[in-house]
């Protein structure tokens, strides 16, 4: 089976399967970089592809996910690896700052989502890492605008007592 492969958003290929099985083994190519052959749908990274992933390294192939590259019609397109490579950010200091100074109970919430978003990235789960992260940013928001709304009323009400 002929397989093509994407290593710094260049497209190489086609090696036969055992070429590419050797270039994760010696680690010329990474778990993380892209792969497809004809029979698949779409590119994916290489530690979710069973074939490539049980004979060559000890990567466990993540399951259940979709790929976010689209299927080629005969021969592979280009891929750019420029979103896979880029970090996801966590908010996590944001969502500690705004607990602390703003709204404590759904500070906690940001945090918990913030604490997620770098165990699902180094999971491979990009799609899971970018939604806690969107969350967490969400809930850092949302803690801030009711910790200001509540400090600017408790002034207002405080001035008007003097």
């Amino acid at each position: 089976m002929e397989w093509h492969y994407s290593k710094n958003g260049q497209q190489h290929g086609p090696v036969s399967e055992a070429e590419l099985i050797a270039m994760v083994q010696n680690r010329s190519v990474a778990p993380t970089d892209l792969a497809w052959n004809k029979g698949m749908d779409g590119w994916k990274p290489i530690r979710e592809i069973t074939a490539l992933t049980v004979q060559s390294v000890n990567v466990v192939p993540a399951s259940g996910q979709a790929s976010p590259y689209q299927a080629p019609a005969s021969q592979p397109q280009s891929v750019s690896q420029s979103s896979a490579n880029t970090p996801v950010p966590s908010y996590l200091w944001q969502s500690i700052i705004v607990t602390i100074f703003c709204c404590l109970p759904l500070g906690v919430v940001a945090i918990v989502y913030a604490s997620k978003v770098d165990a699902l990235s180094k999971a491979g789960d990009s799609a899971g890492a970018s939604a806690a992260s969107d969350s967490a940013k969400k809930w850092c928001w949302v803690s801030f605008g009711i910790g200001l709304a509540v400090n600017i009323i408790l002034i207002i009400i405080g001035a008007s007592e003097e």
